[in-house]
């Protein structure tokens, strides 16, 4: 496996989706296909992607697993 030289951090909890390198710098994508296509395009090789799921998830699945029976 290659090195890996850029960092993306990506939240696609709207109907856009955030994007952050590691330099800090911003950008947005539509939260569709082709956004996505778009996104692909404007990265670098060898890059690593975290995603972060939308937070209404894990919201939902905190206080279902919390509630008292």
């Amino acid at each position: 496996m290659d090195k890996i030289k850029h960092f993306y951090g990506v939240d696609t909890s709207k109907s856009f989706f955030d994007v952050v390198d590691q330099n800090g710098i911003h950008d947005q994508f539509s939260n569709d296909s082709k956004g996505f296509k778009s996104f692909l395009k404007a990265i670098q090789r060898d890059s690593l992607i975290v995603m972060k799921r939308p937070v209404t998830i894990i919201t939902g699945w905190l206080s279902t697993s919390m509630r008292k029976e």
